[in-house]
């Protein structure tokens, strides 16, 4: 179906314009009201004319206002941010070291099984989250192979470039300054765990900014294998976007 190519505009004037008849000068629309609004215009009624120019005013205001935001360049803004949450399966991420981690499938759950000890992936974040939004917790699904401690266990980091368009042409020097990565570790045991970074709020601008998870196995990822089962992105997000 062709887009049509005229609005249905109705009663935008705010008064009636008719010299010599008694409603000259009167507001031309009125709310119905919310019992009529409910019940409707009964088979015998003449609704008044005012009901009938305020229905069909609304009617185009509201396609003026769609066809505004099909035509803006700008982008579209929810009256208020919604929450989201997104979940990133592993299959996504890359084996970051020795390209030991394989995946497995047990009563149908897919899962990344460590075939090294202190092997790690990488996956990432804002390939899967739209400019604008504001990433506010991102946590690592997993299952450690063993209860390990001292800083053996499994890790799992947030590693944020803020800038990378400063990154420089060929034989050049590069520092940047605005790579950020936290770190955490499992709980010592070999429990089902969702690790976490909470109270975060990374405003994305995929243009010129990374964000990534890395997992790591645990010391002895080989002898007693990790699982991790993806990353959980949580995000507020601000309205549609074409980017």
């Amino acid at each position: 179906m062709a887009r049509p190519t005229e609005q249905p505009r109705w009663a935008t004037n705010a008064i009636f314009v008719a010299i010599g008849e008694a409603w000259d000068g009167l507001a031309n629309k009125a709310d119905p009201g919310a019992g009529k609004k409910d019940e409707g215009f009964e088979p015998t009624e003449r609704p008044p004319a005012d009901f009938i120019n305020w229905i069909l005013n609304r009617i185009y205001l509201w396609t003026q206002y769609l066809e505004d935001i099909t035509n803006a360049a700008d982008e579209h803004v929810y009256p208020a941010p919604k929450s989201r949450r997104i979940m990133i399966a592993p299959h996504h991420g890359l084996p970051a070291s020795g390209n030991t981690w394989r995946y497995n499938g047990v009563t149908d759950v897919l899962f990344a099984l460590s075939g090294e000890n202190n092997s790690e992936m990488v996956v990432s974040i804002s390939d899967h989250i739209p400019s604008e939004m504001t990433i506010t917790e991102v946590n690592a699904l997993i299952k450690p192979g063993a209860a390990r401690s001292g800083g053996n266990e499994m890790e799992f980091a947030l590693d944020v470039i803020q800038d990378f368009t400063t990154f420089p042409d060929k034989n050049a020097a590069w520092v940047d300054s605005s790579f950020s990565t936290t770190l955490i570790l499992d709980d010592g045991s070999t429990d089902f765990q969702r690790i976490k970074f909470t109270g975060l709020s990374i405003t994305l601008a995929r243009d010129k900014q990374l964000v990534n998870a890395r997992i790591k196995s645990g010391s002895t990822g080989l002898a007693m294998p990790d699982r991790f089962y993806g990353i959980e992105v949580k995000f507020t997000d601000v309205g549609p976007r074409n980017h």
